[in-house]
């Protein structure tokens, strides 16, 4: 029988003195034996709060021990925890409380104005508030949680019942409420700690945002391989480097744009790196360069591919970074994979198609949409919506989504191809490319392009284009921007590009 929260009390009855959980900006840290008691101390206070199993618990929380604290105790009662981001304006929030009910909402100080703004926490039970002072008739969880037993509640789930609702980035739209089962979850970590170098005893540093499928998953493999958990309340690259040497910390994760910040804040001289084994990346391919800069660190560079949906996709080891640099690696163990095309026959090597994806770790449903839920799913398969190739020795690349394809010419162009490319020119720091208007072609593909060298040219980017492109491909316009837009995991949000530059028209 499997239940989630149960994994801190059983890595608890074995290591109660291990240390889990490091906070360096409150300079608390816990072993598993207080990690327990706290999570024990945070369920009783939810059951006495009315909390049944199937009820729904918002955290509207930055990283912190209280967002793992709570995550752990209403798996362990039965209840689904939906994880909200907290970049979101008040309007996206309204959606998100509407659409999930949730009993009881718990939030950190720094967010009381802007929950106390939206007209759903009418709804809302509960108010629960972390840290600060609390206005009146509302809960201050630190008290709260004194006031009850550490003891060990009854479990309330398990296997297939709901774990959590985890909204999707809206990249292309409106959100959708992910949902994960105990199972599914726990089969995700499988893949991952089959796949991946986690070891017992490892300091792994968490600073992506805990809302994100990245950054909860590995906070919870954490538990499962008897691991530290090293947790930072956001990004700062001018401190990563150093809290990677104070702490001892032997893996993290980090996207892209986080690599090239963190490339200019490294200085060997001042930096101790001999801890860190590796890196875990995603969301956008990376340089074959930027690769071999770090491996020059001695730090190993694991490119993955995964989603809210699939949380176990692929993985590629740092010993093919430099090789199959473009790639996001094979399938991880326990996953089936095919690449599809339109006709509904499996692509040929090196064809593009759609990726989809078998196995125990895919999502259990939409939340509160089974026509999205039904229309994703095909004969046991998650139609993931991403376009990729398949090269002769099985390493997977992703050209695309579905949605960000360019026909320019009646020719499918993808995206991730040209940027794949692009990202070869000195100077390119970053690159995405979209489809604008032509009135010969119909689309033709524009280069959205953040310079590390102001000299960088648009008739530079062309021409070299130009030489390593067929001319249904080539890009034809170069917008220069400061930054480009993304979401919480580092994905660039092309729909944003795309309303940014609506009114460029092409010959």
């Amino acid at each position: 029988m499997i239940n989630l929260g149960k994994l801190v009390t059983e890595q608890s009855d074995r290591s109660p003195w291990r240390e889990a959980l490091v906070e360096p900006g409150t300079g608390r840290r816990w072993t598993y034996s207080e990690y327990n008691a706290g999570i024990n101390k945070a369920a009783n206070m939810f059951l006495d709060l009315g909390v049944t199993p199937g009820d729904r618990v918002a955290i509207l929380m930055q990283n912190s021990i209280e967002f793992m604290q709570s995550f752990f105790a209403l798996a362990k009662i039965g209840a689904i925890v939906v994880p909200l981001n907290w970049r979101l304006q008040e309007k996206e929030l309204e959606f998100l409380i509407g659409d999930a009910k949730p009993k009881i909402l718990i939030y950190h100080d720094i967010y009381s104005e802007r929950v106390q703004g939206l007209d759903s926490v009418q709804s809302i039970q509960h108010l629960v508030q972390v840290n600060g002072t609390v206005p009146d008739g509302l809960l201050a969880f630190l008290d709260a949680i004194e006031a009850v037993s550490d003891s060990e509640p009854e479990i309330g789930a398990f296997d297939d019942d709901d774990l959590f609702i985890m909204y999707s980035s809206g990249t292309t739209g409106r959100p959708k409420g992910v949902v994960h089962t105990h199972r599914s979850i726990l089969w995700s970590l499988l893949s991952n700690i089959m796949t991946v170098d986690y070891r017992v005893s490892d300091r792994y540093l968490l600073t992506m945002p805990m809302f994100h499928i990245g950054a909860l998953l590995p906070a919870v493999i954490t538990v499962y391989r008897s691991m530290t958990l090293v947790i930072e309340r956001e990004f700062n690259p001018s401190s990563f480097w150093s809290l990677i040497a104070a702490e001892r910390v032997t893996n993290s994760m980090v996207v892209p744009a986080m690599l090239l910040m963190l490339r200019k804040n490294y200085d060997p001289l001042k930096n101790d790196l001999s801890t860190l084994r590796w890196l875990l990346t995603s969301a956008a391919p990376i340089s074959s360069e930027l690769i071999r800069h770090y491996l020059d660190q001695g730090i190993g560079l694991i490119q993955g591919y995964g989603m809210t949906e699939v949380p176990a996709g692929f993985m590629l080891d740092p010993e093919d970074a430099v090789d199959q640099a473009g790639s996001c690696g094979k399938s991880m163990v326990h996953i089936d994979m095919k690449i599809m095309s339109e006709d509904g026959s499996e692509c040929d090597v090196e064809q593009p198609g759609e990726i989809w994806l078998r196995g125990p770790q895919v999502m259990k449903e939409y939340w509160g949409m089974p026509e999205a839920t039904e229309e994703s799913a095909e004969d046991g398969w998650f139609k993931t919506g991403d376009v990729a190739t398949v090269n002769e020795e099985g390493f997977v690349s992703i050209v695309g989504r579905i949605k960000d394809m360019i026909i320019s010419g009646g020719e499918n162009v993808y995206p991730a191809e040209l940027e794949k490319v692009l990202a070869g020119i000195a100077g390119v720091a970053e690159v995405a490319v979209i489809g604008a208007t032509s009135s010969r072609w119909g689309e033709s593909p524009v280069a959205v392009v953040v310079r590390e060298d102001e000299r960088l040219s648009e008739e530079e980017i062309v021409r070299y284009a130009g030489q390593q492109l067929a001319g249904y491909k080539k890009i034809v316009a170069v917008r220069f921007v400061d930054e480009l837009p993304r979401n919480a995991t580092g994905k660039i949000l092309k729909r944003l590009l795309r309303e940014q530059f609506s009114d460029l028209r092409l010959p």
